[in-house]
This record gives C-alpha cells, sequence and structure tokens, in this order.
C-alpha cells in the first residue's frame, strides 16, 4: 500500500509534515491541513511500488498552492 506527505520549509533546510497518509489504496483523496506560511511545498511518494500496490507508478492529478 502506498503513503504519502506533504512537507512546507520556509527555505528547503528544515521541513515539517503537516499532512500524511499512510496504508492508501490508490484512489483520489483531499490532504487538507490548517493554513502555514511556508515557501515551499512538497509532495512525498512512499512505496509506489509496494507490495499491493495497484500499477508500478504514482501521480499527482492536482495540486493547489494558496498565497495568503
Amino acid at each position: 500500500m502506498t503513503g504519502t506527505r506533504v512537507r512546507l520549509s520556509a527555505g528547503r533546510i528544515a521541513w515539517r509534515t503537516v499532512a500524511s497518509r499512510s496504508g492508501h489504496d490508490g484512489t483520489s483523496y483531499e490532504a487538507a491541513f490548517d493554513p502555514a506560511e511556508a515557501r515551499h511545498v512538497r509532495v512525498c511518494g512512499l512505496k509506489p511500488d509496494g507490495p499491493g500496490q495497484k500499477g508500478g507508478q504514482m501521480s499527482i492529478a492536482e495540486l493547489e498552492v494558496y498565497e495568503k
């Protein structure tokens, strides 16, 4: 099964995880979190080829980032 993590950083040195999901079956979902100040956004796909994963790839269909 797949896992994902959304991380934020002010300067690409210290990253903090603001949303995560593990044991995911690969269907679409929304990773929402409280507003946070950041300059950089990192979306991490974990174990895209793990046992039970349908297919051998992961993709992001839509990503929205809003400026305050």
